[in-house]
């Protein structure tokens, strides 16, 4: 089944997979939440999530100036696309430092898994909310 993209999902993906090409530290760029479901309001958020490649692969492929270029040029873009959509923007899981992993990244990763629509590095990762012991926690909203 092909899954057709609304005006700002689709406009969104192509400004992430323009990013996204530009760094070969970075894996994949995931539009989750509202945007990725198309259930936004004129007050919804933009949510990008990053996964990036692991840190002994940045290091041993030499990509150290790479991924500290793009974590530069991150707020520059977030800035860029706040105005380009009239909208904020969160981005999500912007280092790759692995810390501990919550159920949020862990549905991020499995939307991303699962996407319905890729533009380059650009995936769709439609998660939904669900409130659990006044947390907010996300699942991947498989079809």
């Amino acid at each position: 089944m092909k899954y057709e993209a609304t005006i700002l999902q689709n406009a969104v993906l192509k400004e992430a997979a323009a990013f996204g090409e530009k760094f070969q530290s970075l894996k994949t760029i995931a539009i989750f939440g509202s945007v990725a479901r198309g259930e936004e309001n004129p007050n919804s958020d933009i949510d990008i999530a990053f996964e990036w490649l692991k840190v002994e692969e940045i290091a041993t492929k030499g990509l150290l100036a790479d991924f500290q270029k793009a974590q530069a040029e991150l707020e520059v873009w977030k800035s860029y696309l706040e105005q380009q959509f009239s909208r904020p923007v969160s981005l999500h899981l912007d280092h790759p430092y692995q810390l501990q992993k919550d159920a949020a990244e862990e549905a991020i990763l499995a939307a991303i898994a699962a996407s319905p629509l890729k533009i380059g590095k650009a995936v769709l990762a439609p998660t939904a909310s669900v409130k659990s012991s006044g947390a907010q926690m996300l699942r991947p909203l498989l079809k």
